[in-house]
């Protein structure tokens, strides 16, 4: 099809025959394609036919042409449905997804459960089975082997994300998700309480940052913060500080030198001069201590 429609462009015949754009396939294939769409158009016709009575229309005709055409291959169904012009547009069907109909219907079949109980009065999200935090983790797992990044990219594709309510896309695997959330949720709980302060809260601020970074990810604070960053509102949630790239034991170094500092900085008649790490002095201590105890990376 390929260098008949070439041969046509080059002796300028296309608009005259008004053939669709260049279809990079045999004619055979070509063929089958047209003869789904047309099946489907002849439903369309009818009175009283549904979407969902057609065919090879919508989400289920995607998956249907897949099967019946390219073993499941899902990107290589749209690439050729797409060279033909109308036909995407005539069976509305979704952007490209690049994986297997399996796939593609597993997570079909899982938001349609979730939208149907999101249908249900007195129904919050938490109880939908795959919506917000949870709903992406068992997503993830149940399809994807526990890699929140292929589950977030195939819902994606699927236009599904919105409706989910999904956080923003995880580079990881759901069991680093669950711990980070699982925290995130202990430090919440504590907020909640009365004469609760933030120190008082396991996961919060400058010190919750280094626990993190010390339970999960052996002290590295940039990944603990990389990692965080990507769930939404976990970050501003517990009060981090921007990103520190460094080990968690030179930020607990660095943070005591400046809580004593600050401490100084409470009494009466102390001037900056008195105070351990201030000023041009402080810098050139906080220097030296750091690099006998870190060495010459601080």
């Amino acid at each position: 099809m390929g260098k008949t429609h070439d041969a046509a462009s080059q002796m300028g015949f296309l608009k005259g025959l008004g053939w669709p754009d260049r279809f990079q396939g045999t004619a055979s294939e070509f063929r089958e394609i047209l003869l789904r769409f047309r099946q489907d158009q002849e439903k369309a016709g009818y009175r009283n036919v549904g979407s969902s009575d057609r065919p090879y229309s919508g989400y289920d005709g995607y998956a249907r042409v897949a099967d019946e055409l390219y073993g499941g291959d899902m990107g290589r169904a749209h690439a050729a449905a797409s060279q033909m012009g109308r036909v995407v547009e005539g069976l509305g069907w979704p952007d490209r997804f690049d994986g297997t109909s399996a796939e593609f219907k597993g997570l079909l079949s899982r938001y349609r459960q979730d939208q149907e109980k999101a249908g249900y009065r007195n129904v919050g999200s938490s109880d939908r089975p795959y919506s917000g935090e949870d709903g992406y983790i068992r997503m993830s797992e149940e399809l994807f082997g526990g890699s929140m990044d292929r589950a977030y990219d195939a819902a994606s594709q699927m236009g599904l994300l919105k409706d989910l309510g999904w956080p923003g896309r995880f580079r990881g695997k759901s069991s680093e998700f669950k711990e980070i959330l699982s925290r995130f949720r202990q430090d919440q709980e504590k907020a909640s309480y009365r004469n609760v302060g933030s120190g008082d809260r396991p996961y919060s601020g400058y010190d919750g940052y280094a626990r993190v970074a010390d339970e999960l990810y052996g002290g590295d604070m940039g990944r603990a913060h990389a990692a965080a960053s990507q769930m939404g509102r976990v970050v501003e949630g517990l009060g981090w500080p921007d990103r520190f790239d460094g080990t968690s034991a030179e930020f607990k170094g660095l943070l005591s030198r400046y809580r004593q500092d600050q401490e100084k900085a409470g009494y009466r008649n102390v001037g900056s001069s008195d105070r351990p790490y201030s000023g041009y002095d402080g810098y050139a201590r906080t220097a030296d201590e750091l690099l006998k105890e870190f060495g010459a990376g601080s």
